[in-house]
């Protein structure tokens, strides 16, 4: 009889652990989503939507001694974002592609906190079945554990995350001669960050850590955008000159082309496009009811606009743009008589300015929310006759509808009827007027003309925002500056998009034409 020392029988075991694991792992689903879901069932409950299978399938192309494209993901809080980097952690652990760890956050309680829930993970009994080292501590000589602390694991596979807070980041990180060949920032940006302290994440990333890692070192960066000039608002654009070779996933909120009311001091989400099945409309509901109107909007939707008292319409102070001239101001993206409707908006002025506005919808249009074109503005100081208006859209040919602000009955009867147009009252529902026009400005599915001068001067001029927190009034309020500045093309901008987000005209098989030949 053989009698085998502790240490031998400890050997023994794990070769045959490891035996019988690479056997298992033969059945693994070789296809990404299946994979996950058999791994990892009580995270992984929902169809991917397009940016997580971005994200996967750049975590599933990594092979040791490769160094990729760093990847940053800028999605809404209750997408998935933490869950899927601390997946992650664990898939390429476990599939052996990454060796040690490094996942960093603006805390070290932060830190820790993700490196907890990845011990969760290694501790789960379906991820037991396929790799049974992965979650098994790795002893030391004498039996004791290595590692498996608040701050770091140390598998029986050899694999080692290590939490790191930005506010105890050390220099040069590594573990028995060993570089992280993984990194992942998570919650690096706070809302109430300065720009000295967004400096200061900066420096620690890029001078302490990123230099730490090994030759074929992947970075991942996810988190949503809390504050207009963090450190994730300088990777969605160009400011950052670091990580120069990212792949950005997003901004994607939680819901596209959001819009809102406000009734009776509670807020109603009534319409929109959810980016994820697993973040609803209902979910959305929900989580603007606990968190609130301002909260939700820049956590979720990345509105970091809106974490002050107003909702900006147009060029932010602080030079983030919402208007952004390289996306919304374009030549003519298809000719005005190619429009799959024309749509003229008038708003009579009075004592303002009479402001006139054509827009057409594409013919490829996507409903509910088409592709939209401001062909062309006239805004005259003073107010207008009837004839005038309906002289000036005579140049445009056949309209299909001719909207005017609602509080100009008397106008619309008399273009109705006098003048041949086919006028009504433009829907006037501000506060979901104004959220939908910047969402169809943020996805560029609402261009202007590059001819229009007034009203891109105009964005450059106003603020449009919510109603103050306790006001019961159902009107957006508007703050001037300067104050004599007028915003009359934008209400017509606002009347475009919800014409043709909730009342898109139908065209006949005979278009509605003016009579050129009347008295005008």
């Amino acid at each position: 009889m053989v009698i085998l020392s502790p240490s031998p029988v400890r050997d023994l075991f794990h070769r045959r652990t490891l035996q019988a694991s690479s056997a298992l792992r033969l059945h693994v689903p070789s296809d990404t989503y299946d994979r996950l879901r058999t791994l990892y069932p009580q995270y992984v409950r929902y169809d991917f939507a397009p940016h997580h299978r971005d994200f996967w399938g750049w975590e599933d192309s990594l092979e040791p001694g490769e160094r990729p494209a760093p990847f940053v993901g800028i999605w809404a809080r209750g997408g998935a974002k933490s869950t899927s980097a601390e997946l992650a952690a664990v898939d390429l652990g476990a599939r052996s592609k990454r060796r040690y760890c490094l996942y960093v956050s603006g805390t070290q309680t932060q830190a820790d906190d993700h490196v907890g829930n990845v011990a969760i993970m290694l501790e789960s009994p379906a991820l037991a079945e396929f790799y049974p080292e992965m979650g098994e501590r790795r002893l030391g000589k004498f039996g004791n554990s290595r590692g498996w602390r608040r701050n770091r694991l140390w598998t029986a596979h050899g694999y080692v995350v290590d939490a790191i807070g930005l506010d105890t980041a050390a220099r040069g990180v590594k573990l028995e001669e060993q570089r992280p060949d993984l990194i992942i920032l998570d919650d690096i940006d706070d809302s109430d960050d300065s720009p000295d302290t967004t400096r200061k994440k900066i420096d620690a990333i890029t001078k302490r850590l990123i230099p730490a890692g090994a030759g074929d070192v992947a970075i991942l960066a996810i988190q949503n955008m809390v504050i207009p000039n963090g450190v994730f608002a300088q990777l969605a654009d160009d400011r950052a000159d670091w990580l120069a070779d990212r792949i950005v996933s997003g901004p994607v909120p939680a819901v596209e082309m959001l819009s809102y009311v406000t009734e009776q001091g509670r807020h109603h989400i009534t319409g929109g496009i959810p980016t994820w099945e697993g973040q609803d409309l209902e979910r959305c509901q929900e989580m603007l009811n606990d968190m609130g109107l301002t909260a939700f909007l820049g956590e979720c939707q990345h509105d970091v606009e809106a974490t002050g008292d107003q909702l900006v319409y147009g060029r932010a102070s602080d030079g983030v743009l919402i208007y952004d001239p390289a996306r919304n101001r374009i030549a003519h993206p298809w000719k005005w008589e190619e429009s799959r409707w024309r749509i003229g908006l008038v708003d009579p002025g009075g004592r303002d300015p009479t402001a006139l506005m054509v827009g057409g919808v594409a013919k490829d249009a996507m409903l509910p929310f088409p592709r939209c074109h401001a062909f062309g503005e006239h805004l005259y100081r003073g107010p207008m006759s009837a004839s005038e208006i309906a002289a000036w859209f005579y140049q445009w040919g056949p309209l299909d509808l001719l909207m005017v602000d609602p509080s100009a009955a008397t106008l619309i009867e008399t273009l109705d009827k006098d003048y041949g147009f086919k006028a009504r009252p433009a829907l006037n529902a501000r506060i979901e007027g104004v959220s939908l026009t910047r969402e169809m400005l943020r996805t560029g599915r609402l261009t202007i003309g590059t001819e229009l001068e007034e009203t891109h001067r105009q964005f450059g001029s106003y603020w449009m925002a919510q109603r103050p927190e306790g006001s019961t009034s159902d009107v957006a309020f508007l703050t001037r500056t300067p104050a004599s500045h007028h915003a009359d093309l934008l209400d017509l901008l606002r009347y475009f998009v919800m014409t043709v987000t909730k009342g898109v005209p139908r065209r006949t098989s005979a278009p509605m034409r003016v009579d050129y030949g009347r008295q005008v």
